[in-house]
């Protein structure tokens, strides 16, 4: 039966000459996979292209045992033109749409993730400097934990739940604690990373986050990639690129 939705290509992979198998993240369905049959001919069935990070109104029909959907039309809504124009952005929204495509399944639909993709790119297309873009960046990261259920706790030890506070003298972070840990907690965990007051002072009132400054952003985006490593597995192919940008 065909279906109407809207998605938002997260990865797309060359089947045939003719045709490719596309990850989308949709509003009424999840994630799914599908097939675009001769959306590689110079002249197709499909409006716009098929590329990564473009949203679209789409029909789609599913295939058997939901394993892989047939993507009959595509008429595209969004096409991040701004954005393929600053290194920098372009290559934090794929980071983050393959951050999204790891944390979620098939078919787990999630209407605040797709609408958060997609406010997410668009704002990415207004940001003026690096140091917007890096905190957009770690915004919607912080997004994305929590609406898969990954967020870590950032503002209490979690092996004590003594409140993070001036009193602190040194703070950490466990990624398998998934949160801060005291100095008198830390020796417990193996994997903790010892944290500025500055970074721990926006892990746990993002608001400061607002006013830091960008050596300070690109460490907290150092430990959610990390934290996002660790929880997953998975190593996070554009993670290196996104930190070589912001480093220089």
């Amino acid at each position: 039966m065909l279906t109407k939705d809207k998605g938002i290509v997260l990865r797309n992979v060359n089947y045939s000459e003719t045709s490719q198998i596309l990850t989308f993240f949709t509003e009424l369905n999840g994630k799914v996979s599908a097939i675009a049959k001769g959306s590689r001919r110079p002249k197709n069935k499909f409006a716009g292209p098929l590329e990564i990070l473009t949203a679209g109104e789409m029909v789609i029909m599913p295939g058997a045992d939901d394993r892989l959907w047939t993507l009959t039309e595509f008429e595209q809504i969004f096409y991040p033109v701004s954005l393929r124009k600053s290194l920098p952005a372009l290559n934090s929204v794929l980071l983050a749409a393959e951050i999204l495509n790891i944390l979620t399944i098939e078919h787990d639909i999630h209407q605040r993730l797709y609408m958060g993709m997609l406010e997410f790119m668009q704002e990415m297309e207004r940001c003026a400097d690096e140091r917007q873009i890096l905190l957009t960046l770690l915004s919607f990261q912080l997004f994305l934990l929590k609406e898969t259920g990954g967020e870590p706790v950032l503002d209490f030890c979690v092996n004590c739940k003594s409140h993070y506070g001036p009193l602190w003298q040194r703070c950490f972070f466990s990624s398998t604690a998934s949160g801060l840990v005291c100095r008198d907690c830390q020796g417990n965990f193996a994997d903790k990373i010892e944290l500025s007051k500055t970074v721990a002072d926006c892990l746990s009132d993002r608001k400061k986050m607002l006013n830091a400054d960008k050596t300070s952003l690109l460490a907290i985006e150092r430990l959610l990639i990390s934290h996002i490593t660790s929880i997953t597995s998975r190593r996070l192919k554009m993670a290196d690129m996104v930190l070589r940008i912001f480093k220089r």
